[in-house]
């Protein structure tokens, strides 16, 4: 493999990974609306923390709709899926290359040899 596409392929690993941390940071943030009653990861240890008066970091996070929350994590799927794409392309073009260089190897040997 050539270097490059080592470092190219290693950063798109990584930015998956981030957009993954990402998708899991929109399900926290996200708060939907049952008999009455908002649910949510955060909405929840806020009203714990309100509950039992503490002060906390978790009060001064923000929250989002579910369907917000629905939308955004589709995009990141969306991107996740292209960066999938370019990474599996990048790869198969890498091994195109290599198998060119090998048969452009050979038939110079063949041409060496014949002179």
């Amino acid at each position: 493999k050539f270097i490059f596409h080592d470092k190219i392929e290693k950063d798109i690993k990584q930015v998956i990974e981030m957009l993954e941390l990402l998708k899991v940071n929109i399900m926290a943030a996200s708060q939907t609306n049952f008999n009455d009653e908002t649910l949510g990861f955060i909405t929840m240890r806020q009203n714990y923390a309100k509950k039992i008066n503490i002060k906390d970091d978790v009060l001064n996070l923000k929250t989002i709709s579910s369907e917000e929350g629905y939308l955004m994590i589709k995009d990141l799927d969306r991107i996740i899926s292209r960066l999938n794409f370019i990474s599996g392309l990048a790869d198969f073009n890498q091994k195109r290359v290599a198998t060119e260089h090998k048969e452009i190897g050979l038939k110079m040997d063949a041409i060496l040899l014949e002179n």
